[in-house]
């Protein structure tokens, strides 16, 4: 009975169901906030790790760009490993370290797109996207 649901109440049934089962697993989840809002994002797949957390055998691993709000809503400390941006090469395209390093809470690319932008835009959109640039 959940074909009314929407995305987030659907998907929410589904993982609950899959991180309450005691049998031995490993979760790989990518992105969940983007079904909700930012902070509510947090406080649930906080809830959701504890839940999976309390299961030995249950392993759960996210991407996930809200891992500062993830760790402040669990209460504890949760072990981030980070892949990187490193910067613009000479044609504006990123460069990415895409090896994770443990325990490190990477930057996100943000801003790296926003200079991207700037230099490769004109007119009104320059002014926009260097008002943004500003900003970080």
């Amino acid at each position: 009975g959940t074909q009314s649901a929407g995305a987030l109440e659907q998907t929410l049934l589904q993982l609950a169901e899959v991180v309450s089962n005691t049998n031995s697993k490993l979760i790989l989840a990518d992105e969940l906030e983007a079904i909700t809002e930012p902070g509510a994002g947090a406080r649930i797949i906080a809830g959701m790790l504890e839940a999976a957390e309390s299961h030995s055998g249950t392993c759960m691993l996210l991407v996930t760009h809200l891992a500062p709000a993830i760790i402040e809503a669990a209460g504890k400390e949760l072990r981030t490993d980070g892949i990187e941006a490193r910067g613009l090469d000479e044609n504006l395209e990123l460069i990415v370290d895409r090896t994770p390093r443990r325990n490190h809470l990477a930057r996100s690319t943000p801003e790296l797109i926003v200079r991207r932008l700037v230099e490769r835009s004109q007119g009104d959109a320059k002014n926009v996207f260097t008002s943004i640039l500003g900003r970080f």
